[in-house]
């Protein structure tokens, strides 16, 4: 998961604080993803290039938002460039000021802006972008009030006939779901998950919210079927094999195939929705 946020309850206030140091713990100490994970993060950044690359057009003229910056803080893989193409200049925002530093420093040609901010109170005046990217930015907060505060934020600052790309913790994927209901801190000990994972919505909440949110959903679907842990321990297990990890690499992308079976709704890591303000 993408944007580590200090879990909060309905009413705005914070959780556990143990929650809260995370994001800057792995920057700190080197324990965000290495080059041994290079194949898992080159599979998803092609799933999220994809997904742009079919879903952006059709947005109007104007700037797009990018609604964490952590994968351009830790050179995992940029999506700057594949908005970019789509929009015009990027503003990127994370909760960690260390991050969008981080970001905007190695991407200096790329982000416009770099902005500190919670994604239920964003400092963007309304119909400002004609894109949002949330790349699985929501489901870090602790309930799903605060899902639904973020996405009639993301409504208001669209331009009439913008563009917001969702993506979501799927719940109905069996991973996900036994994920969730598994005590933060055991998850943590085992190497599991690195960082509190909050709230999501189903397909069907999520569309509603979308919905009551003032939005259109157009598109729905469920992205990254690559099962993440066997993936992930495959590609540090092959790193030193240069022809093993490319083989690697062409089996992940294979497994966005099942993004066209009846099942995809529940083998995809990620729910997916475009939804376009009227």
């Amino acid at each position: 998961m993408d944007w580590v946020f200090s879990p909060t309850s309905s009413t705005g206030e914070r959780g556990e604080r143990d929650h809260i140091p995370l994001h800057a713990e792995r920057l700190g100490t080197g324990k965000h993803p290495g080059p041994d994970e290079r194949p898992w993060q080159e599979y998803m950044a092609g799933v999220y290039r994809a997904i742009i690359h079919r879903w952006a057009p059709g947005a109007p003229a104007g700037p797009a938002l990018k609604t964490d910056l952590f994968e351009e803080a830790t050179g995992q893989y940029t999506l700057l460039e594949t908005l970019e193409s789509h929009t015009g200049a990027v503003t990127g925002m994370d909760w960690t000021p260390a991050i969008v530093r981080m970001a905007r420093d190695n991407h200096p040609g790329l982000l416009a802006k770099g902005v500190t901010c919670d994604a239920r109170f964003l400092p963007f005046a309304t119909a400002t972008f004609a894109l949002v990217l949330s790349n699985s930015t929501l489901d870090h907060f602790a309930s799903e009030g605060d899902i639904v505060r973020g996405l009639s934020e993301f409504s208001r600052i669209l331009r009439p006939g913008g563009i917001l790309i969702l993506t979501l913790d799927n719940p109905a994927n069996i991973f996900v779901w036994l994920r969730n209901r598994l005590p933060f801190r055991w998850l943590r000990r085992a190497g599991v998950i690195p960082y509190f994972m909050g709230a999501t919505l189903s397909a069907k909440r999520a569309r509603a919210a979308l919905s009551d949110a003032g939005l259109i959903v157009t598109h729905q679907t469920g992205i990254v079927h690559a099962p993440r842990l066997p993936a992930i321990w495959l590609a540090r297990l092959l790193a030193p094999h240069r022809q093993l990890s490319a083989s690697l690499r062409r089996v992940l992308a294979l497994c966005e195939r099942a993004e066209c079976w009846p099942t995809h709704n529940h083998t995809g890591y990620y729910i997916a929705l475009r939804a376009k303000r009227p």
